[in-house]
């Protein structure tokens, strides 16, 4: 919703995984890498991209979970960084996850952390863990 990890890892963001959703084909297959090596040594970054409400659509795809099978093949592990899970555009990717981990704010449980929580219990995803933010700033 607010992407930003391209500007903190300073990675430009003409690029990314709205891309790879765009030029998805027919056959679910996926052409080029957009990886990007950050500064930090074996760290990679896969920026969201231009436009990435232009294909929310394609995040209900059966391509989706191949796209996650080929991050699975090229890397060791991968975190993903989604809006919040009360927007539906991050659940289907909680759903392909190896595990999701909740972040809360602190002093704020509300009733969208726990329709988040029910979601993740009802679609059989394995929490990690959860986080409670002490910032007051918006992530």
């Amino acid at each position: 919703r607010s992407p930003r990890l391209h500007r903190v890892f300073d990675a430009p963001n003409e690029r990314g995984f709205s891309s790879l959703l765009r030029q998805m084909d027919s056959q679910h297959k996926f052409h080029g890498k957009l990886y990007q090596q950050t500064k930090v040594a074996n760290l990679s970054l896969l920026p969201v991209g231009p436009d990435p409400f232009g294909v929310r659509e394609r995040l209900y795809s059966a391509g989706l979970s191949q796209l996650f099978d080929a991050f699975r093949e090229d890397f060791d592990a991968v975190v993903i960084d989604t809006a919040p899970l009360s927007h539906a555009d991050s659940r289907p990717l909680a759903r392909l996850a190896d595990g999701v981990v909740l972040v809360i704010r602190s002093h704020q449980i509300s009733p969208h952390a726990m329709l988040a929580a029910r979601r993740l219990a009802e679609d059989g995803t394995t929490v990690l863990g959860v986080v409670l933010n002490n910032l007051d700033s918006k992530a």
